[in-house]
This record gives structure tokens, sequence and C-alpha cells, in this order.
């Protein structure tokens, strides 16, 4: 609990010029807040486009943030909604992992709730730390686990987010003292989609052995990308929700209905095929929400959806050898063309 109430001071410290939740929130539109990856421009659309679906005026602030920089803007009032994960909260609160969407949902809330903050509803998908390895690597050999592998004595060459180098709880010197892996921080990248890019292109080109991502990240089923399984229990559950102010629900009783409308709506493989849109295929995030939340709109026809680039791959031809190095050129080649793999 302490790093998260020292987050919160830094914060208020930073934007002391904001103003602090109060009565001109009922005449301005909400502005609903991301973090600094490729998934929160999706989230951010799904409750932006959802409450305006209810007559409540909204605006996205594309500012990106951290997991500390979001909920300090959230607490100040630069930003009054944005979505987080069960996890991250505990982990910032200081508090012990937890293994169930529901219990951990609950043991978030109780975290918040001395800082007037409150979250929910759960939207239905969970962004899971996943540790990965190259397809036919002496890390990805079965068994594909975290345990055997730390069995092995391999020494391991790590690809990861700044952010989750520096976690304390569930980051990468946790990780690596709970399964006494051998194993450095080789590469740090920013959270960004080019961080992104930028770690699967190393771990697919063999200049690191593994790599931290996320769950929804479509670069694992793009790659063909081995999953070692986490069979000590060590990353607790990640479930989304909307993370707000009490304050503000009490003074603006028309939000809460809105956000209730997104409960249980986006599963895992939604978000998933949401991302590879997004992610792979450079469409754009308010397009892809709005045909998620009304599937008879028709698809757009703009930049970034125009005609993709067609990549066909024979039977025998595996996704993470050559097609894997095509893809990987026309994304810095064409930043925001469509590519679909065939």
């Amino acid at each position: 609990m302490v790093r998260l109430r020292n987050a919160i001071r830094a914060a208020a410290t930073v934007l002391a010029g904001a103003a602090l939740g109060g009565c001109g929130e009922i005449d301005r539109p909400v502005v609903v807040g991301a973090k600094d990856f490729a998934e929160q421009q999706i989230t951010a659309q799904l409750l932006a486009q959802s409450l305006r679906a209810h007559d409540i005026a909204a605006e996205v602030d594309d500012t990106a943030r951290d997991s500390l920089g979001a909920i300090g803007a959230l607490w100040v009032g630069e930003i009054d909604v944005y979505v987080d994960y069960t996890g991250s909260i505990l982990a910032l609160s200081g508090l012990p992992p937890v293994h169930d969407d529901a219990a951990s949902f609950v043991a978030a809330q109780q975290a918040l709730e001395p800082f007037e903050l409150t979250a929910g509803p759960l939207l239905g998908f969970s962004n899971d730390y996943v540790v990965l390895a190259r397809p036919g690597s002496r890390a990805a050999a079965a068994p594909a686990r975290l345990s055997a592998l730390a069995d092995s004595g391999q020494a391991l060459r790590m690809g990861m987010t700044d952010e989750f180098r520096a976690r304390p709880v569930d980051g990468f010197e946790p990780l690596t003292r709970r399964y006494g892996l051998r194993a450095e921080p080789s590469l740090l990248v920013p959270s960004s989609p080019e961080g992104k890019d930028r770690l699967y292109a190393s771990l697919l080109d063999a200049d690191i052995d593994l790599a931290v991502g996320f769950s929804t990240d479509p670069q694992i089923a793009e790659f063909g990308l081995v999953r070692l399984a986490d069979d000590r229990g060590f990353f607790p559950a990640y479930a989304a929700a909307p993370v707000t102010r009490a304050g503000l629900l009490a003074r603006r009783p028309d939000i809460a209905p809105a956000l209730a409308s997104l409960e249980g709506r986006v599963s895992t493989e939604a978000m998933r095929g949401m991302m590879a849109e997004v992610a792979t295929l450079g469409a754009d995030p308010f397009a892809v929400v709005a045909r998620f939340l009304d599937p008879t709109l028709p698809p757009t026809s703009d930049g970034t959806l125009a005609r993709p680039f067609g990549i066909a791959v024979g039977r025998l031809d595996a996704v993470a050898g050559q097609a894997a190095d095509v893809v990987l050129g026309l994304r810095k080649a064409f930043p925001g063309r469509r590519i679909e793999v065939r």
C-alpha cells in the first residue's frame, strides 16, 4: 500500500495545477485515459464509445502513461476513468498476488478504497504476463515449463519492457528468484507498439532467448511463439476493469450504468482479435471498437484499412521463419499499412 500511496502523492505534486474532482465534473466531458501500450488504445475507445452511447460526452486523453502515472492522473482529476488490471493494482499496493479473477477483483477494490478510487465492472478478459520462446529453440524444448528451464541451468538472455523490469512484486527479479532462473535482462524496450515490435523481432532473430509479453499480444499466434508454463504460479490474475473516482460516480450517477454495459462483454479472445487488427494490421482503434460494439457497421475504407499487403506462406513453411522477417520488414517500411499472412 505504501508504494501506491507514494505514487499518488508524487502525482499530486507534479500535477499540482490540475483541478481535483468537484462540481466542474458535471458540466465537462468525461476524460478517458490510457496507459502506454497498444491494448490501452482499445480499452480507452471501449470506455469512451460506451459512455457516448449512453448520451454522456466523453473524450480520450491519449497521453501515454505508465501504471503509476495513470493512477496518479486519475486521483488528481487529470483523467476520470481508465482500464487497469487487478494484478497490477495489487502489485502497486505492495500486496501479495491473487490468482483467481474474482478474488483478485475484490482485493483490488479493497486496495483502492482508502484513496477514494473504485474499480469495476470486470470487462471479461485478462491480460496476463507470459514468458515466450522462439519455436525450435533450446528454451522452447519440451517440457515447455519455467521450472524445467530453470532445472536445465541454461544461461538466458531475456527481453522485456522497462516497466516489467522495474516491477517489485511481479517483475523480472521476483520471477527469477521464484524459479531460480539464470537470466539477465538483456533487452529493455518501452511498452509502445514500436517497443513490442523490437522485442519480438529480437526474439525471432535469436538476439534474446526469452521475451516477456502479454497474453493478448497478437505476435504470439502470428509467429507461433511458445508460451512457457508458469507452473509455480508466480503471475497473479490480471483481470481488466475500469478504475475511476468514487466521488465522480456519486456526482455523475449516469456513468455507472454506462460502464456496467461492458461487464463481461470483452472476452480474452475478442481482445486478442482487436489487438491483431490494431497492432498487426494497423487498423484504427476507433473503427475496430466501433465494429466490435456494433457488428452491423461496415468496414471503414480509410488509409489504415486500405488494400493490405498479402504474404502467401506455403504449408511447409514456418510462420516464425522467413514470413516473420517479411512482416517485420514491411511494418518498418510501411507503418500503419495492413499486412495479411495467408
